[in-house]
């Protein structure tokens, strides 16, 4: 864990702290959640995004993004650390990395689906796509 020093305006420092009271939590938990929070919105607004901007491919390219894989290494990088948790439990590094391996398959996953429905609003027939693996 890092530490970082903030300077806060008194009145979101003095929100913070009735919600850590309230919540029996530190100050710094409380920050660190709500900065946790607001970048997982962000995330989400770019992935929003992206999402948005598939609309404006051509076919083929939309072809291309609906037949999105996640790559081998980060595939196979998953696959170790399921059966390392069954075996043994991850340490926090593992955890990290499967979170981000985790939003990443979910990210090309969204990608995929929306470019199969852009695909089918375009009049292709888009069944094929469900046989191509992640």
């Amino acid at each position: 864990m890092q530490s970082v020093t903030v300077q806060l305006p008194d009145q979101i420092y003095q929100r913070m702290r009735r919600l850590a009271h309230a919540r029996n939590h530190s100050v710094e938990d409380v920050v660190a959640r709500v900065l946790e929070n607001a970048l997982e919105e962000e995330v989400k607004s770019s992935e929003i995004d992206l999402l948005t901007q598939l609309a404006y491919l051509d076919d083929d390219d939309l072809w291309q993004a609906a037949r999105t894989r996640v790559a081998d290494d980060k595939a196979q990088r998953m696959q170790e650390l399921v059966w390392k948790l069954q075996a043994e439990g991850l340490t926090p590094t593992d955890e990290e990395d499967a979170d981000v391996l985790q939003r990443h398959a979910q990210q090309v996953m969204l990608i995929r689906a929306e470019a199969a429905a852009l695909l089918a609003e375009r009049g292709f027939e888009v069944h094929s796509l469900s046989r191509i693996s992640m």
